[in-house]
C-alpha cells in the first residue's frame, strides 16, 4: 500500500510518544517528527547532547567523512584522552601539491586555512588568515598587494594589504611588564 499512512516507519514508545521514523524516501528522524532537513536529523529539547560518539575501548572517538571515490579521500574528527585531551581534524590523502586544505568559514567567508601535504613544496603546515592559499607559516591578509613571490629567507611570517597596514604591540604601559618588544637574534642572543 502506496498511501500516505504508510509510507513512514515509526517508533513509538510510553504509547503514543514518537521517537523515531524512517520515512519512505529513506530520511530517519530522531526526536522529530520532519525528516526533511537531512539524511539524518536529530532534535532535542534538552540540555543533553544531540549525538555521542563514544569509544569504549579507549582508541578516540572517531567521526569519518567520505565523498564518493572512498579509499584515502576522507576526513575525520577524532578525539583521544590518550595523556591528555586531543582533537584532531584530519583530511585522509597525503597530496603531493598541498591540496589538502582545512578552512574555517563562519558566515561562509574564509577565515582561516590550515594547508598541508607532504610537504613536497613546503607549504604543509602553512596558516592563512583572511586568504586560501598561504604563502608562508603565518600569512595574514587584508586585501591583496598584487602577485609575487616571498622572499625564501624572510617568509616565515607575511602581512599583506592592499592599502596601508602594520603591526600593533600594545602592553599596559606600566612598569617593565608594560613594554612590547620585537627581538631579533640567535639563539645564542637569547638565552
Amino acid at each position: 500500500d502506496n498511501s500516505s499512512a504508510f509510507q513512514n516507519i515509526q517508533f513509538f514508545t510510553a504509547g503514543e510518544n514518537e521517537r523515531m521514523r524512517i520515512s519512505g524516501s529513506g530520511d530517519v528522524g530522531i526526536g522529530t517528527t520532519s525528516t526533511t532537513a537531512a539524511r539524518l536529523t536529530v532534535t532535542s529539547g534538552g540540555t543533553d547532547p544531540q549525538i555521542l560518539v563514544k569509544n569504549s575501548a579507549g582508541n578516540g572517538a572517531e567521526i569519518l567523512f567520505e565523498d564518493n571515490d572512498g579509499g584515502t579521500q576522507n576526513a575525520k574528527i577524532t578525539f583521544s584522552q590518550n595523556g591528555s585531551n586531543q582533537l584532531y581534524i584530519t583530511t585522509g590523502y597525503d597530496s603531493s601539491s598541498d591540496l589538502n586544505r582545512i578552512y574555517f568559514q563562519p558566515g561562509g567567508e574564509t577565515a582561516m586555512t590550515i594547508r598541508g601535504g607532504n610537504n613536497a613544496t613546503g607549504n604543509a603546515g602553512n596558516v592563512g588568515i583572511g586568504t586560501i592559499i598561504p604563502k608562508s607559516k603565518l600569512h595574514i591578509l587584508d586585501g591583496t598587494a598584487g602577485s609575487y613571490t616571498p622572499i625564501s629567507d624572510s617568509d616565515t611570517l607575511i602581512v599583506e594589504s592592499q592599502t596601508a597596514g602594520g603591526i600593533s604591540l600594545v602592553g599596559t604601559g606600566s612598569g617593565s611588564n608594560g613594554n612590547t618588544k620585537i627581538t631579533f637574534g640567535t639563539p645564542s642572543d637569547l638565552s
